[in-house]
C-alpha cells in the first residue's frame, strides 16, 4: 500500500527503573537506499547512514528501503538507515487491555498491558513491518492495580509557540476522519486505531462540489507497526488491531521523573493511593500525579477542569514550567461539563480538544473538523509538540525579457501563445508553446518552441524548436544528461512525457523525437494525467493523476527513470498513493524539494493564499503544510526551486514573475 520504511530495531535494553535512562531512537534516519537497476537482478543500495536523532518534521523516519523497479527480477530491498543509540527522541504510549503487540516486543510478553507505559524509538510516519517497544513504567510504580487502565498521561512541558497536535482515535465500525484526510484512508483499510496522527488545526479549502467548505487535515506521525503494535491481519480472519490510548513525545531522550495521568472507568488503584481514595464517580476525570515510586496524589479534580462527575478524560497535555498552569484535554462521548463551560455546550464533545486554566472553567481549543475529524470520531490519545511550519515571503518581481510572445519580441521565446512551464535546477524556467514565426528550416510543418529563462533575473537564455504537440500542459519534464550545463541548457538534455491516461511514459531526445515508451505497472485505468516532475536525488519521477473513482481527489505516482539500456516497452513498477487534504485535488503548482519529496500547492479559494504540502516518496506528509500568500492574485503557473523559493508566473499579466523566498 505505502512505500516501506525499514526502521532498525531498538537495541536490547533492560526494563530498569532508572528514570534517566535514554531510549534509542530512529531520529532523522538515513536516506533511502537506491534501488536496483530496472530490468536487472541487481540488489538495491544500502540504506543511508544513521540520522542525528533530532526531530525533523512530524515524520521521524528510518531510511526508506530500496525497491525492485521492475522489468526483470528487480533489485533486492536496501536496508533502512540504522538508528542512533542514544540522545534520540522516543514516544511513550499506552494501549488498551486487548493489545497484543508484535512478536518480540515487550508488549507481546506482558499481561494487563493497559496499566503500563511503553516506549518506542522506532516510530516512523511510513508504514513499516517490524517496529518494537520496551516496558518503561509499570502500573505499580504509578500506584495503580495491574488490572487498572491508564486512560491518559502527560509530563509537564513548556507552552509551545506553534502547537502541533498529535492524537489517536478510538476504532469505529463506521470509519474515522473526513475524506480525504490520512486518517480516513487508514480507517478505510481498518488500520487507524494504533496510529498516531498530527494536525495544526488549520482549516483549508476543500472542493466538495455544492458542499465546498473549509476543513482540517491530519497526517501520520507513527504507524502502529513502527511502535511494535499489532495490525489487522491481512486475511482479516480473527481480526484484531491494537488500540493506542495515550501518547507523549520525549524529545530529549530522558525519561520524565514524574507523570500525570487519569485512569479508566472501573479502575481501583492500590491500597493507600489517591486513586483508591477518590470517589468512583470521579476517578476517570481526576488527574493524578506520581513520581513513579509506587504511589500517587490528586493533582486536579474533575471540577478543576470544569467537568461533571462520571466524565472520562481520554487525552491530556500539561503546560507549565515546574507545575502545570494550563491543561489541554479530550473526553469520552459520555462525559459532561459543568454549567457555562465549553464542554457543557459542545456537540459533539469527543472529537474536540478543550483547554482549562484549572479554575473550574474550560474553553474549546480545537474543534474536531479543524483536525479533519467526523462528528462520530473520538480522540483516544493526545499530546502536543512545538513546530513552526515553513513559510514563503515575497521577495521580488520581474518580467520575462524579452517577452516570450513573438508579437512582442521575436528575440525571446517567440511563442504564439503560452503553453506550459517547468523548472530545472535552482533558477531555470522552461516554457513551451506554439511557435509564432516558424523558422524556414521547418518548412510548412507547425512547430512548438521550448525556451529557457533565468528565474532570478528574468533574462532570456536560449530556445529551440520541436514538433508541435509532442509536449504540452504540465505532463512533461526536462531531464539533464551527462555533459549538461546551465550555460547551454537545451543541449545534453532529454524530455519525458507522461501519457494522457498515466499508463505509460515516453522518453524523448532534445529534438522532441520519441525514443522509447515504458508502460507503468499498477496505475489505475480510466484516469487522466495532470503533471510530471523529475526528482534528481533518487533519479525518479513523480506524476499526478485524477482520481480512480472520478471524485475530486487526486492520485500521485512514483516511478524510476529507467536506465538508458532498458529495452523499449519494459514495464516500470509505479507506487500509487492518494493525495491528502489540504492538497488533495487539482494541485495548482508542483515540484520537488531538497529532500527529494514531492511538493504541491492548493489554492485557498476566494483568497490569494495557497497551502503547500510536502509528501515523502512513500506518500506521507514530510512536514506540516505551510502557507504561501501571494502579492496580487492566485497563480496557476509556477516553479518550486528546492529549498529556496517559489516563483509564481503570470502569463496573462506581462509574464511577470514573483519570487517568494523560503523563510
Amino acid at each position: 500500500m505505502l512505500f516501506t520504511a525499514l526502521g532498525a530495531a531498538i537495541a536490547a535494553a533492560s526494563c530498569s527503573d532508572d528514570q534517566t535512562k535514554k531510549v534509542p531512537s530512529v531520529g532523522a534516519a538515513g536516506a533511502a537506499g537506491a534501488a536496483g537497476e530496472a530490468g536487472a537482478s541487481e540488489s538495491g543500495g544500502s540504506g543511508g547512514s544513521a540520522g542525528s536523532g533530532k526531530i525533523v518534521g512530524p515524520n521521524v523516519s528510518a531510511g526508506a528501503a530500496g525497491t525492485p523497479e521492475s522489468g526483470g527480477a528487480g533489485g533486492a530491498v536496501g536496508q533502512g538507515g540504522a538508528p542512533p543509540i542514544d540522545d534520540g527522541s522516543f514516544i511513550l504510549f499506552t494501549v488498551d487491555a486487548a493489545a497484543l503487540g508484535l512478536s518480540g516486543s515487550a508488549l507481546a510478553s506482558v499481561e494487563n498491558p493497559q496499566s503500563k507505559i511503553f516506549a518506542s524509538g522506532t516510530f516512523t510516519g511510513e508504514t513499516v513491518k517490524g517496529g518494537t517497544n520496551e516496558l518503561r513504567v509499570s502500573g505499580a510504580r504509578l500506584g495503580i492495580a495491574d488490572t487498572d487502565a491508564i486512560d491518559a498521561f502527560a509530563a509537564v512541558q513548556p507552552t509551545p509557540v506553534t502547537p502541533l497536535y498529535w492524537f489517536s482515535v478510538k476504532p469505529e465500525a463506521d470509519g474515522e476522519g473526513v475524506s480525504p484526510t490520512r486518517l480516513s484512508f487508514s480507517s478505510a483499510a481498518h488500520e487507524a486505531a494504533g496510529d498516531v496522527y498530527f494536525s495544526d488545526g488549520t482549516l483549508s479549502y476543500r472542493n466538495l462540489g455544492e458542499g465546498s467548505d473549509l476543513l482540517g487535515y491530519n497526517a501520520l506521525v507513527a504507524d502502529e507497526q513502527s511502535l511494535g503494535l499489532q495490525p489487522l491481519p491481512e486475511d482479516r480472519i480473527y481480526a484484531h488491531e491494537d488500540n493506542l490510548t495515550g501518547v507523549q513525545l520525549v524529545a530529549d531522550g530522558i525519561m520524565p521523573s514524574e507523570l500525570y495521568f487519569s485512569v479508566g472507568p472501573g479502575s481501583t488503584g492500590l491500597d493507600g493511593s489517591a486513586v483508591a481514595a477518590t470517589a468512583e464517580a470521579d476517578r476517570a476525570c481526576t488527574i493524578f500525579k506520581s513520581e513513579l515510586e509506587g504511589t500517587n496524589t490528586v493533582a486536579f479534580t474533575c471540577a478543576d477542569l470544569g467537568l461533571a462527575t462520571n466524565s472520562d478524560v481520554t487525552g491530556l497535555v500539561l503546560y507549565g514550567v515546574r507545575a502545570p498552569t494550563d491543561v489541554l484535554f479530550t473526553i469520552s462521548s459520555t462525559s459532561s461539563g459543568l454549567a457555562e463551560t465549553a464542554v457543557a455546550s459542545a456537540t459533539p464533545i469527543a472529537n474536540n480538544i478543550f483547554e482549562s486554566p484549572l479554575d473550574g472553567t474550560n474553553t474549546l481549543r480545537v474543534d474536531g473538523p479543524s483536525l479533519g475529524l467526523n462528528s462520530t470520531d473520538e480522540i483516544d490519545a493526545l499530546t502536543a509538540v512545538d513546530q513552526s511550519p515553513d513559510s514563503y515571503a515575497y521577495g521580488a518581481t520581474c518580467a520575462l525579457s524579452p517577452s516570450p510572445l513573438g508579437t512582442d519580441s521575436p528575440d525571446g521565446a517567440n511563442l504564439a501563445n503560452f503553453g506550459s512551464a517547468r523548472g530545472l535546477g535552482d533558477h531555470l524556467l522552461f516554457i513551451q508553446g506554439p511557435t509564432a514565426t516558424p523558422p524556414a528550416s521547418a518548412g510548412p510543418a507547425a512547430t512548438d518552441n521550448v525556451a529557457v529563462y533565468n528565474l532570478k533575473t528574468c533574462a532570456f537564455i536560449a530556445k529551440t524548436t520541436i514538433p508541435t504537440g509532442i509536449i504540452a500542459n504540465t505532463t512533461w519534464a526536462p531531464v539533464p544528461l551527462a555533459g549538461w550545463s546551465e550555460s547551454a541548457p537545451l543541449a545534453n538534455l532529454e524530455y519525458w512525457n507522461l501519457g494522457p491516461d498515466g499508463s505509460y511514459v515516453d522518453r524523448l531526445d532534445a529534438t522532441g523525437t520519441v525514443l522509447k515508451s515504458f508502460p507503468l505497472i499498477g496505475v489505475p485505468v480510466g484516469i487522466a494525467a495532470i503533471s510530471l516532475m523529475y526528482e534528481p536525488m533518487r533519479d525518479h519521477f513523480y506524476g499526478v493523476l485524477t482520481s480512480e473513482d472520478s471524485s475530486l481527489d487526486y492520485t500521485r505516482i512514483y516511478f524510476p527513470r529507467p536506465a538508458a539500456t532498458l529495452a523499449n516497452g519494459t514495464g516500470l513498477n509505479a507506487l500509487v498513493t492518494p493525495l491528502y487534504h489540504p492538497c488533495s485535488y487539482g494541485p495548482a503548482l508542483s515540484g520537488t524539494d531538497q529532500r527529494g519529496n514531492s511538493v504541491f500547492t492548493q489554492i485557498q479559494r476566494g483568497s490569494t493564499e495557497e497551502r503547500v504540502c510536502s509528501f515523502t516518496p512513500g506518500g506521507e506528509f514530510d512536514t506540516l503544510p505551510s502557507n504561501w500568500t501571494l502579492q496580487t492574485e492566485t497563480a496557476d503557473v509556477g516553479v518550486l526551486v528546492p529549498g529556496t523559493a517559489f516563483y509564481a508566473i503570470f502569463p496573462d499579466n506581462g509574464f511577470n514573475v514573483e519570487r517568494y523566498d523560503l523563510r
